[in-house]
């Protein structure tokens, strides 16, 4: 993994959503808000609200901007997310 690592050097906030980012979401079906941070698939830590860029939910969200709605699948069925917030 070390061979082919990549130092991503953190760029100017554009409010798009990307490896790095920290997004607020609100969860329509639970009618829950949540704040993840998007991260690589070795840092994931769900408990401690880190989502792999490669799950269903952190791949949706990339490219996203604030007020986009989104459906995703996840293994529980289909899920709708609103981003409220990039950081």
């Amino acid at each position: 993994k070390l061979n082919h690592a990549e130092i991503i050097k953190e760029g100017e906030k554009t409010g798009v959503i990307s490896l790095g980012s920290k997004v607020e979401i609100f969860d329509k079906k639970f009618n829950e808000t949540a704040v993840y941070e998007i991260v690589g698939t070795t840092e994931a830590d769900v408990e401690n609200n880190s989502i792999s860029n490669e799950s269903p939910i952190g791949n949706a969200l990339l490219g996203r901007k604030a007020g986009d709605n989104i459906s995703v699948t996840v293994p529980a069925g289909v899920i709708s997310i609103t981003v409220k917030k990039v950081y």
